[in-house]
């Protein structure tokens, strides 16, 4: 079993073969407040939910025709063993979770319900499904789990007798949504280089000694507070710090203040018990905001040395909801040093709340439950809620195939692409190619990381000037000033402090080229070397993911107008002219599709507008197909490749000469292809009948595995050559 499916078996199907499991039914506008909010909360006056035990129980009828009956079926293992009331010999009992048979009608449980703990969700017909679908497409801040059609489901009578009133036992503090939120956007936004992933997973560790050390080590002290962390008795170091944590108090406050209301709330926290040099920096930073606020002045970045977190807040004010943040974010991000792009993307969470927040923002399905927890803990102590304790495997990061992979509690809640910035802190500066560029990105910059070395070749070297020169210890001692006349060996240079440069790259603003491939990276033996701008990604789906798809492509017509089968989403494609042309316009991508499109573009990995055309080839036995780049006229600049059910080798060759290197597209991975690897490479799929396979003991050659079935799903941007010369003109080149 790969990783991705451990983590799915235990985290979502735990219970699958449980002979308990609690059902309950209600119409889809309470579906969608549950999905936006992460939490189904009790009807209003109720301190709890009615739910059948193995049937779906009905909260309230419904006579309004528009609505949609669902049914929720939850996984009684995903849910705290809490006491609750259940129906049982026609009388209600009070009982452990844990102790709810299947004989029992109905069960009363004491608070909200999680929604990560609902195993399925069903409807009576296809219509249905269709609408419930439809209206989910259109509302940003939710992603709508898969919903099946079951005309048989069983629906549970209400038992005779109400159940007792007792009071609530999971009930949500009112800052848990504004945390949940911060964090949200903070494993969203997060720097990609490591140290920054230090300092991440040192705040999601339950009082971490470490993280004012790794806070400090990138300039940012002030977030050893955290938003999700308790404080304790830490207090504010200056007035950055006071308005750090004074942003969090307000911001995080359920009132949700406008702007200018904020802007005062915040200097009034901050300046509580301020001496006289921090009272000094909270007014001024009252002042400018304001001024930014009335549009009488534009946020200022070239100071952000000395008021990283006044800019970070100001972002935030003049940008309170995240999706234009994410566009500021993304037009601006060229002149942000990183830890005012991650703070302000922190509390712009913490405004904004987790319920209102872009599905885009919120993470698989494992983050949003080890979140949800965190917040809980955060906000509940003291609750005795037995939550799943994730204290004993305590968050971790790693890094794998290009990526920083994040878990926590023995489950990967995450994995980010690592950009240029995170290549260049992990650079060999040994390679004399690495140096060099390092080196010239240093001085174009001003980065503090060089310094003048003079080579002097052996020899006597006159000096002069009133100063004397002495000599001790390896060291030079010069007194008064000096003048030295090199001979024609000698040489002055600037050199690179490697360590200062790579905490140049963490703190320093600016998007920073991706650095040369070291010559011996380049394996020549394996008769292969580097191709610029391919990048495969393992494990970008998991298996659940796979298989979802796999069932819903299955559902639908294929075409046969070539060797293999093919599906056309988006826009159809003329195989004979090679080309798109307007009017081969379908319509918009499949829900599971535009899922993939826009988590491509939130992982980095698609740098183009959102994916709008996908085309699903299937591949079976010895099928293939031949050396092609993808039409430059009709598509953009990035093309990306996902690999289902078996893994098969790609070979690629570049455009007039004999080079050949051959990749393995692993099952669930994503191949991108942009830069070189789009326009100055062939890739293709050789027609055979195997594939390579492991190694077996006392062989030298790796085993032959017979093909089967491989689904392709490339994704593309279509684009109007008319509306874009450049491409035009490399087409013409090519």
């Amino acid at each position: 079993m790969s990783r991705e499916e451990q983590d799915i078996f235990d985290l979502v199907e735990s219970r699958e073969d449980s002979p308990v499991w609690l059902g309950l039914a209600m119409d889809n506008r309470r579906l969608f407040d549950a999905l936006q909010d992460g939490w189904l909360r009790p009807l209003p006056s109720r301190t709890g939910s009615l739910v059948g035990v193995n049937a779906h129980l009905c909260e309230r009828k419904e006579t309004d025709e528009n609505r949609i009956a669902v049914r929720f079926q939850v996984d009684v293992a995903k849910l705290p063993d809490l006491d609750v009331t259940a129906f049982r010999g026609n009388q209600w009992q009070s009982m452990p979770l844990s102790r709810v048979n299947a004989t029992d009608a109905a069960v009363f449980w004491p608070g909200v319900v999680p929604l990560f703990s609902v195993r399925s969700l069903t409807v009576s017909t296809e219509e249905q499904r269709a609408r419930l679908l439809s209206i989910g497409k259109r509302t940003s801040n939710i992603e709508l789990p898969t919903v099946r059609v079951d005309r048989d489901a069983q629906e549970a009578p209400s038992p005779p007798t109400p159940p007792p009133e007792v009071d609530p036992e999971l009930v949500l503090p009112t800052s848990a949504d504004s945390v949940r939120g911060a964090l949200s956007m903070a494993l969203w936004a997060v720097p990609r280089i490591d140290p920054w992933m230090d300092v991440l997973i040192a705040s999601l560790s339950s009082h971490s000694p470490k993280l004012a050390v790794l806070a400090g080590a990138v300039d940012a002290n002030w977030l050893r507070l955290p938003p999700w962390a308790r404080p304790g008795d830490a207090r504010p170091d200056g007035g950055q710090e006071r308005l750090w944590k004074a942003a969090a108090v307000v911001l995080g406050s359920t009132e949700c203040p406008r702007p200018r209301e904020a802007t005062e709330r915040i200097a009034a926290v901050a300046l509580e018990s301020a001496s006289a040099n921090d009272a000094s920096v909270v007014e001024a930073w009252r002042m400018a905001t304001h001024r930014i606020l009335r549009a009488e002045a534009a946020i200022q970045h070239q100071d952000w040395r000395e008021r990283p977190v006044g800019l970070a807040i100001q972002l935030v004010l003049s940008r309170p909801e995240p999706i234009t943040f994410k566009t500021w974010f993304d037009d601006n991000h060229i002149s942000l040093p990183p830890a005012v792009a991650w703070s302000a993307a922190t509390l712009c969470g913490l405004f904004h709340g987790y319920k209102r927040l872009d599905k885009r923002f919120r993470g698989k399905r494992v983050q949003r439950e080890l979140i949800a927890f965190q917040a809980l803990r955060m906000c509940s102590a003291g609750t005795g809620v037995n939550w799943p304790d994730t204290t004993n495997d305590p968050p971790k990061w790693r890094k794998e195939t290009g990526s920083f992979v994040l878990s926590w509690g023995g489950l990967e809640f995450a994995c980010k692409h690592e950009q240029e910035r995170g290549q260049w802190y992990a650079a060999d500066l040994e390679s004399h190619a690495v140096r060099q560029v390092a080196l010239t990105i240093a001085k174009e910059r001003g980065w503090p990381c060089l310094s003048r070395v003079m080579s002097l070749k052996e020899g006597s070297k006159p000096i002069y000037g009133s100063g004397t020169v002495e000599v001790h210890d390896r060291l030079v001692n010069v007194c008064g000033d000096v003048l030295v006349r090199l001979s024609s060996g000698d040489k002055v240079e600037e050199v690179l402090d490697g360590d200062a440069f790579r905490h140049s790259v963490a703190v320093e603003p600016g998007r920073l080229p991706a650095p040369p491939v070291p010559q011996s990276d380049v394996k020549a033996d394996e008769g292969t070397q580097a191709i610029p701008g391919l990048r495969i990604v393992r494990d970008f789906l998991t298996a659940t993911e796979e298989a979802e798809i796999l069932t819903t492509i299955d559902q639908h017509d294929w075409s046969n107008e070539l060797q293999r089968r093919v599906q056309h989403y988006g826009w159809r494609y003329d195989y004979k002219s090679r080309q798109v042309g307007p009017s081969m316009r379908i319509g918009s991508l499949p829900d599971w599709a535009d899922r993939i499109a826009t988590r491509l573009v939130d992982e980095g990995l698609f740098r183009e507008d959102l994916p709008d055309q996908v085309i699903v080839n299937e591949y079976c036995g010895n099928q293939g197909i031949t050396p092609h780049i993808d039409s430059p006229s009709s598509f953009a600049g990035v093309v990306a490749m996902i690999s289902l059910l078996e893994t098969w080798e790609m070979e690629f060759r570049k455009q007039g000469s004999k080079d050949k290197v051959i990749h393995k597209l692993e099952q669930r991975s994503v191949t991108i292809l942009e830069s070189d690897a789009r326009y100055r490479w062939t890739h293709e799929i050789p027609k055979r009948k195997t594939e390579p396979g492991p190694v077996k003991p006392g062989n030298r050659k790796p085993s032959r595995i017979p093909r089967r079935r491989r689904i392709s799903l490339t994704f593309r941007k279509v684009i109007d050559t008319a509306k874009d010369p450049c491409t035009k003109e490399l087409q013409q080149r090519d």
